[in-house]
């Protein structure tokens, strides 16, 4: 009887399981959500900055996503594609920042790389500083300016009327 017993509710419980499966199939979320994400994209060129040679095997790190990237022989990354989150938005662009390296260069960091969706941008050039001597290290900080629309909005939405002087 125990083995009957066993063996019944063995069945039942498949059933049950097999029910189940069917009636709530699994599926992975994730590409809904990815489905939606927006992304640019960018190539960057590295080279040195004295002799304006490509650099080989320069690291690009998007300091936003913590995504690492290699140059090639001729000092360019491959197409990178940036994924677009709200939090980075401004205005009708994203900002993002860059951290450029390679062994016997001075660290580069570009804040304020500004992309849009669907935007390839190829136009970034980052000049490495060789290391020669210890006094030579020095990180290269640079900051791309702003696009003249947002200056004018920065003006006009700060700057106080000017009180008439008697």
């Amino acid at each position: 009887m125990n083995k009957k017993f066993y063996f019944n509710y063995i069945i039942i419980l498949s059933c049950i399981i097999f029910a189940l499966c069917l009636l709530y199939p699994y599926t992975v979320s994730t590409s809904e959500v990815l489905s939606r994400t927006q992304f640019s994209s960018v190539i960057v060129h590295v080279k040195d900055n004295h002799t304006d040679k490509p650099i080989n095997n320069a690291t690009i790190c998007v300091l936003n996503t913590r995504q690492y990237y290699h140059t090639n022989k001729n000092g360019n990354t491959d197409n990178i594609q940036i994924p677009l989150f709200d939090e980075y938005k401004k205005d009708d662009y994203y900002i993002y920042n860059l951290l450029v390296y390679k062994s016997g260069y001075n660290d580069y960091i570009y804040y304020g790389l500004k992309v849009k969706p669907s935007q390839k941008r190829a136009d970034i050039s980052i000049p490495l500083i060789p290391i020669i001597n210890y006094q030579d290290i020095e990180t290269t900080i640079y900051f791309e300016p702003p696009y003249p629309k947002s200056i004018d909005t920065i003006i006009k939405e700060n700057k106080k009327a000017l009180a008439k002087i008697e």
